[in-house]
């Protein structure tokens, strides 16, 4: 079992850090990085969600959710000055709403793989983990893209360059979309390994 998830940790981790390597490269090509990105969540849609049972709309809410309030949350950021990007003509980048929407899809991958390696989690368990992911994962990309000049945070108690209400807001969004999904998972019957039982 430890090796399982050891190996699903360390398989997420790389694919994190390549994307996040990726953004930060090509920072200045937003338009390629948007389009890369939207072929990878159109790609997603096509297998992962159109062609299989409903319990897959639940992803499919999750990545809009996500998509919606992490881009309502850089305009607010950006028009207030809490953050800006680099080495782009514009506030924003092309690539942000995808960037989001793909987070949680990420996320929700990566925690069905865990549930998978761990047998007989309960919900509560599952929240735990959750809360760790939550709290860990988004931050650590960030890591990488800010120290590859992709976007600087003007907040004050900073670790790596993410100031460390940033955490708890990653964290706090994270578990939200979670929790409505369970209950959206109750209530219509949908048996789903992340938001079940």
């Amino acid at each position: 079992m430890y090796k399982k998830i050891s190996v699903e940790i360390a398989k997420f981790l790389f694919k994190l850090c390549l994307a996040a390597v990726f953004i930060g490269v090509f920072k200045s090509y937003d338009f390629i990085i948007a389009i890369c990105l939207m072929a990878v969540l159109i790609y997603d849609f096509k297998t992962n969600i159109f062609k299989r049972n409903k319990t897959q709309w639940l992803l499919f809410i999750g990545i809009i959710i996500t998509g919606v309030i992490g881009v309502t949350a850089e305009f607010w950021g950006v028009s207030n000055g809490y953050w800006s990007y680099h080495g782009i003509e514009r506030d924003f980048p092309l690539w942000l709403p995808m960037a989001w929407m793909l987070s949680f899809r990420a996320l929700y991958h990566f925690e069905k793989r865990l549930f998978v390696a761990i047998p007989n989690l309960n919900i509560q368990s599952k929240l735990g983990i959750t809360l760790i992911i939550a709290f860990t994962i988004p931050a650590l990309g960030e890591m990488i893209t800010i120290a590859l000049g992709v976007w600087t945070y003007y907040w004050p108690y900073q670790i790596l360059g993410i100031p460390v209400i940033v955490f708890f807001l990653l964290t706090i969004l994270h578990l939200f979309v979670f929790q409505l999904l369970r209950i959206l998972s109750q209530k219509y019957g949908w048996d789903d390994l992340v938001f079940g039982k």
